[in-house]
């Protein structure tokens, strides 16, 4: 690295001392076409923009959770990760709850929101303040936490639902979304728009998402590929992988599943984004594999 991260640490410590607990963060990273990415990071509060570093450059893949997880601690109130890729942006929202991560994918000024978990006010907040048009909600399989808040926000919204054609008859079914494995009573979110399958092809502004079935957590877990960045789900994690033990897991599917990835990771580089958990590279993620399985 060209400037030391713990500098940079220190500088923006020292601007959180200054201007209290409440803050935002912006991480953006910069399109690139070469090896290596250049990343800078963006100290802000509502409005205000109130520091940027230099630019530096890294190329060890692990460096990007080690920085978000750095920065997450001085985090008190809200974060919001936006990353900017060659494709489309993904903004991640802080998890609440069941810490399931909530993402909106934007292209120009639409944007699809990916399993709804967080609470629907804030998904309509960053909406709003950024005047993007829902034009749905794409969900990575039926768990129910992630679709805690799929009702609410299609009620207000009336966005699309869709979700794998596996995974539709979770979204009504207590035993199925594995709401009754944790809780009682009964929990449904309606049944879906649009069913999708692999290979399937969402169209966002002027930009394209592919659907990547990958089976294992449930029947019908699925990945999108926005071009540049991935967002898997359950499925495979910054470190580790999905259970499969709930309703439609399979071990033997999901280990399949995570082959596939890793053949995608020896291809092609991707930003990656898991359904817990922080952000992280496919390479990286698909590395702490060889340790659980042999391939």
């Amino acid at each position: 690295m060209s400037l030391d991260f713990c500098a940079i640490l220190t500088m923006i410590s020292h601007f959180f001392a200054i201007i209290g607990a409440r803050h935002l963060i912006l991480l953006s990273f910069s399109a690139c076409i070469s090896s290596k990415y250049e990343p800078f990071i963006n100290v802000t509060s509502p409005g205000v923009t109130l520091a940027i570093t230099p630019k530096f450059t890294f190329s060890n893949d692990n460096f990007l959770s080690f920085a978000i997880d750095k920065l997450k601690n001085l985090c008190y109130n809200t974060m919001i990760l936006l990353i900017l890729g060659v494709y489309m942006e993904i903004i991640s929202l802080k998890p609440t709850g069941f810490s399931s991560n909530s993402f909106l994918i934007v292209s120009g000024n639409e944007a699809f929101a990916v399993d709804p978990s967080i609470s629907e006010a804030v998904i309509l907040k960053e909406l709003e303040s950024r005047s993007l048009k829902l034009r749905g909600i794409l969900l990575t399989h039926g768990h129910f936490d992630h679709i805690w808040k799929l009702k609410e926000l299609r009620e207000k919204t009336g966005a699309p639902v869709c979700v794998h054609e596996l995974d539709a008859e979770m979204l009504t079914d207590a035993r199925k979304n594995a709401y009754s494995a944790f809780m009682y009573g009964e929990f449904s979110v309606g049944e879906a728009d649009v069913l999708l399958r692999d290979a399937d092809v969402l169209t966002l502004g002027d930009e394209q998402l592919t659907v990547i079935h990958t089976p294992g957590h449930t029947k019908g877990s699925v990945c999108f590929d926005t071009g540049d960045s991935l967002i898997t789900g359950d499925t495979l994690f910054a470190e580790g992988f999905g259970r499969y033990d709930l309703y439609g897991g399979d071990l033997d599917a999901l280990k399949t599943s995570l082959k596939m990835l890793c053949e995608m990771a020896e291809r092609e580089r991707r930003w990656l984004f898991a359904g817990h958990g922080e952000p992280s590279t496919l390479k990286s993620a698909t590395q702490s594999l060889k340790y659980y399985f042999d391939f």
